[in-house]
């Protein structure tokens, strides 16, 4: 390995750490919930509760960091987030969890601002893209061992909420013991969301029914599981065949999407996406291990749409603006996420989880047509001036700082993309 990319090593191992942690925490917090007894629409508000969070650290993580410094940050973010999930085996209510999932939404924005800022500023131009792709093989497999800890112990214990706890606070380690200087503190952080909707409407709408879709199969894909009379250890496996189907397909959606319309290739994508959550909803009911294949396809066709949106927005917006594009973006998916979530839990409530994946299904047909209908407004972009797609972790959120990771923001407008978080 090269040595500039060496030198990020411990860095990359606290990602690995926060990602296995926060891809546990959120089955588990759907798995606890079923055991306790909470309804669907109550576990669904567990999910918004995180991702309202979410879009609350976007805003006040980087104003800490400027404020104490990255390291003071970073372990203030840590010891928070670990105690607000060990506080969940302590405090089992509705409300206490929906005040701890928002707590833990802050914070894991404030953990990544901290080491992908981090990241980005020690990469250079010429190793950000092996950068950035390490960052998301990390980020995959870390997601996927996240759930493999499930089955350690019994979620109705507080056994693995101390786990979780365990390793926030361990990815705290590598970053203290890093001997690679801290970056400059992030500038304050203006966002035109009206504006970059304009840009792409068909962009914006894409992140936003993709964060509902994902976060719903977080949310209430463990408890359709359990709901059907499978274990535990069917939930961690589950979870994780979906991961693995959206790590198998986004590189093949994406480089297709690179050689046409790339408007196609989001309906096509969502067309299917529609057949998966349906299989999901009904399959499991014909058969039992129909819910695998359904997971695998689900993931399949789900988790590459954040990175079409991403390409298809770029595809229109001009160099200096790809930042801030992207960064919107996050912030479009978080809150499809937290509007869409309840919708479906609540649904979910009154006829049962497989409900859920129906209203899946119905949010990204809309999307097909509503790109159909785009089509009809604006022609595409000429192939030899659009960005190319870059596939994402399709997992789990990440920071407004990653997209610097991102080589378009280089390749774009010649380093004018770094500093559009910035004016």
């Amino acid at each position: 390995m090269p040595a500039g990319i060496a030198s990020l090593g411990p860095l990359l191992i606290s990602v690995g750490i926060l990602l296995m942690g926060n891809g546990l925490q959120n089955t588990l917090i759907s798995v606890r919930g079923n055991i306790e007894g909470f309804s669907p629409q109550t576990i669904g508000f567990f999910t918004t509760f995180y991702f309202i969070g979410f879009m609350i650290g976007c805003f006040i993580a980087p104003v800490i960091v400027r404020r104490v410094g990255h390291i003071r940050a970073f372990a203030v973010f840590a010891a928070i987030a670990a105690t607000a999930i060990a506080c969940h085996a302590i405090f089992v209510s509705p409300v206490a969890w929906f005040i701890l999932r928002t707590l833990a939404g802050i914070c894991f924005v404030g953990l990544f601002t901290v080491i992908e800022s981090w990241i980005s500023e020690k990469s250079t131009n010429e190793n950000r893209g092996q950068v950035f792709s390490i960052y998301r093989i990390i980020s995959l497999l870390a997601v996927t061992g996240g759930q493999a800890l499930l089955v350690l112990s019994d979620p109705s214990t507080f056994v693995l909420f101390i786990v979780i706890a365990m390793l926030i606070t361990l990815a705290l380690v590598p970053v203290a013991l890093s001997t690679s200087g801290m970056p400059r503190a992030p500038k304050k952080v203006h966002i035109r969301i009206a504006r970059l909707y304009r840009i792409s409407p068909l962009g914006m709408i894409t992140a936003m029914v993709g964060g509902m879709a994902l976060a719903t199969f977080w949310a209430l894909g463990p408890l359709y599981v359990q709901s059907i009379g499978r274990s535990v250890d069917d939930v961690a496996l589950f979870v994780t065949i979906a991961i693995i189907g959206g790590a198998a397909t986004q590189y093949p959606i994406g480089k297709l999407s690179d050689m046409i319309d790339r408007r196609y290739a989001i309906i096509g994508v969502c067309l299917a996406a529609t057949c998966a959550a349906l299989t999901l909803a009904y399959g499991g009911y014909v058969q039992a291990t129909w819910i695998f294949y359904g997971a695998a396809f689900f993931g399949a066709t789900v988790m590459p749409l954040y990175g079409l949106a991403v390409a298809h927005a770029n595809d229109f917006a001009s160099g200096d603006e790809f930042v801030e594009m992207s960064g919107g973006l996050i912030l479009a998916n978080a809150l499809g996420a937290a509007v869409g979530v309840p919708i479906a839990a609540g649904i979910a409530t009154v006829y049962g989880e497989w409900a859920a994946f129906t209203v899946v299904a119905c949010g990204v047909l809309c999307l097909a047509l509503f790109g159909l209908y785009r089509m009809t407004k604006r022609a595409t972009v000429a192939f030899d001036v659009r960005p190319q797609f870059v596939g994402s972790a399709g997992v789990m959120p990440e920071s407004k700082i990653a997209t610097k990771l991102d080589p378009r923001s280089q390749k774009m407008g010649n380093g004018a993309a770094a500093q559009a978080w910035e004016r």
